[in-house]
Order: structure tokens, then C-alpha cells, then sequence
């Protein structure tokens, strides 16, 4: 009875610590997990930044190429020198853009996005096979181009816009949106990005028009105010997210509005609407309203960059904060683990052997060996 007694002080004693260092180790361990996912996760953000100001530019670089394109083959001479370098020049960034994105996303496991880049990667190579035949054609005078040239590219064109913007969805989708700083910018970010397409169409429209030396019908007045609605509409989203974003987001947001909301941009939109709709003849030339065009509308991607550059920042504060959460819990799980070895360590020689030997020392002395030498501490 005395050794069952003995056992079960002993047993009793080892499970109550063993369950306070199990309890001790569990907690430190789920916490540096926790610091250990938030980093990764931060790291991600980081990374899908990154991948989101590049997909930006991809898209930015091929709707570029595709107005100049598409104006350059809808016009009756043939492209001059700017044209063609400006065709070859965005045709070229958005190629090193795919090249980049795939680069960002090879080490990061994002099979949402990754899947996205098989689509994006035909379209760059139905452009590369287009190319000869958009080269050859749009140094000639408009009778003598290929007939289907100008279809085919606006179809490739099209394709390389639609799997861009499939890519640059799905970078965004994946971003964390639980930190209030990501989201406001995010939400920036896209509505600067909704705005700059619909003015790229209100400025495919003019400069089309311009290079075909043609007026608007009814119908082709009503589509071009139904695009500036448009465009009109994303300027008022972008103003929504904009309260709460810091101050660099903030002045490039009224930058954009300056540029293409008030003075010379608003007066000289209005003036070609004007005379477009009137039969009047423009008072501006192709090259001089794709020059200043393109500047008004890089505001507004300043805007959109503004955003991800404060996205990346935080990302990586974030992640910085993660790192050195994750070193400290590391230390901590060290720590408990050394203590408790030692607490049980202590036990175990200081408690349960000294009970051990009174146990043994009282049972000799209960058979009657009066001998046994008994300890007094």
C-alpha cells in the first residue's frame, strides 16, 4: 500500500508538471507560428505589391500600344518615325513586364495568380506572330494593307488587355485585406485604375477620330459622352477612397483631378468634343493630343503607383514587425524549454528521490531493521 501511495505522490507530481510544461511549450509554440505565418504573409504582401505596380504597367504599356496601333492602321498614311518607336517601345515594355511578374511570383506559392500567366503568355506569343504582318502593314498607305490586319490586331490587342487584367485581378484578390492601411490603398489603386481606362478610351476615341479625319455621328456623340460619363464616374470613386490615405497619395489624387478636371485638359477635351460634334475641323493635331494626352493620363497613374508604393512600404513594415515578433518567440520557446527541463530536472532530484529513500528508509523500518540510517533532510 505504501509503494502504491509512494507511486501515486510520484505520478501524481510528474503529470501536474509535465502538464504545465506542455501547457508552457504549446502556448509558445502556437505564438511563434503565429509570427512565423504573419511574416510569410507580409513577405507575400510585399511580393504581390510589387507584382501589382508591374501588372499596372503591363496593362498601362499595352493599351498604349494599342491605340497607337489601332489609330496608326485606322489612318490613311503611313506611321512616322514617333509612331513606330512608340509602338515598339510599349510593345516591348509589356513583354519584360510578363518576363517580371513570372520572375516575382516564381518563389511564392500562389497558384491562384500563377494560373492566370498561361493565358497572358498566348497573348504575348499571338502578338510576336502578328508582328511581322503589323510591320510590314502599317508602313504602307491605307489601300494597300492586308484587309484583315486591322481586325486581327484589334482581336490580339484585346486578348493581351483581357489576360493582363485577368493577372492584375487575381495579384489583387490574393493581397490581405484584414490590415486597414492595404485596403484603403488597394481600393485606391483600383479606382485610379478604373479611371485611367475609361479615360483611355475617351482618348482612343479623339485620337482615332484625328487620325481618320473624320466627325462623330449622333451615335458616335452619345458613345463618346457615354465613355467621358464614365470616366467622370471613376474620378468620383477615386475621390471616395481617397480620405485616410496619406498625404503623397493624397497630392497625387489632386494632381490627376488638375490635370484632366480642370484647366487645359477640361478645355481642350471640351474643344474636340465640340468639334467633332459639330463637323467643325480640330483645332489640334494627332501628335500634339496623343503627347498631351499621355501626360494628363501618367497623373493618374501616378495616383495608382502613389498607392502600391504606400502598399509596399507597409507591407514591408508589417513584415519587419513579423520578423522581430518571430526572433522573440523564438527566444521564448527556448527559454521554456530550458525551464522546464530544469523545473523537471529539479523535481525529480530534489522531490521525488528524497520521497523515494524516506519511503524505503520507513518500510526497513517497519520490518523491524532497526539499523537503516534515516535522513534528516
Amino acid at each position: 500500500m505504501s509503494r502504491l501511495t509512494d507511486f501515486s505522490i510520484r505520478m501524481t507530481i510528474c503529470l501536474i508538471l509535465s502538464a504545465m510544461g506542455l501547457i508552457i511549450l504549446s502556448y509558445a509554440t502556437s505564438t511563434l507560428m503565429e509570427a512565423y505565418e504573419q511574416a510569410a504573409q507580409s513577405s507575400q504582401v510585399a511580393a504581390l505589391a510589387q507584382v501589382s505596380r508591374a501588372s499596372l504597367n503591363g496593362l498601362l504599356a499595352t493599351r498604349l500600344a494599342r491605340g497607337v496601333a489601332l489609330q496608326s492602321l485606322s489612318g490613311t498614311t503611313p506611321a512616322d518615325g514617333p509612331t513606330l518607336d512608340a509602338l515598339d517601345t510599349n510593345d516591348r515594355q509589356a513583354g519584360d513586364t510578363l518576363m517580371e511578374i513570372a520572375t516575382r511570383l516564381r518563389d511564392h506559392d500562389l497558384p491562384a495568380v500563377k494560373a492566370t500567366l498561361g493565358r497572358l503568355q498566348a497573348a504575348q506569343d499571338a502578338l510576336t506572330a502578328l508582328r511581322p504582318r503589323r510591320d510590314k502593314g502599317i508602313r504602307l498607305p491605307k489601300p494597300e494593307r492586308e484587309a484583315a490586319l486591322l481586325e486581327d490586331t484589334k482581336r490580339a490587342r484585346q486578348e493581351m488587355l483581357d489576360a493582363f487584367s485577368i493577372t492584375a485581378d487575381a495579384v489583387d484578390a490574393a493581397i490581405p485585406l484584414s490590415d486597414p492601411v492595404l485596403r484603403r490603398n488597394l481600393e485606391i489603386k483600383r479606382a485610379a485604375w478604373a479611371m485611367r481606362m475609361a479615360s483611355g478610351a475617351v482618348g482612343l476615341r479623339i485620337q482615332s477620330t484625328l487620325a481618320a479625319g473624320q466627325s462623330w455621328s449622333l451615335a458616335e456623340s452619345m458613345a463618346a459622352s457615354a465613355e467621358l460619363g464614365r470616366m467622370e464616374a471613376a474620378w468620383a470613386r477615386l475621390n471616395e477612397a481617397a480620405p485616410g490615405a496619406s498625404d503623397t497619395v493624397r497630392a497625387a489624387i489632386q494632381r490627376a483631378g488638375a490635370r484632366n478636371f480642370e484647366g487645359s485638359g477640361l478645355a481642350r477635351r471640351t474643344s474636340l468634343y465640340d468639334a467633332f460634334s459639330q463637323q467643325k475641323p480640330p483645332s489640334i493635331t494627332l501628335l500634339e493630343s496623343r503627347t498631351r494626352n499621355t501626360a494628363d493620363q501618367g497623373t493618374i497613374v501616378d495616383a495608382a503607383n502613389a498607392a502600391l508604393a504606400e502598399m509596399f512600404g507597409r507591407a514591408k513594415s508589417l513584415a519587419h514587425q513579423a520578423n522581430v515578433a518571430l526572433v522573440r518567440n523564438a527566444v521564448v520557446l527556448l527559454v521554456s524549454v530550458l525551464l522546464v527541463g530544469l523545473g523537471l530536472l529539479a523535481v525529480f532530484r530534489g522531490v521525488l528521490k528524497p520521497i523515494r529513500t524516506m519511503t524505503g528508509t520507513m518500510q526497513a523500518l517497519a520490518d523491524g531493521n532497526a539499523s537503516v540510517e534515516v535522513p534528516f533532510r
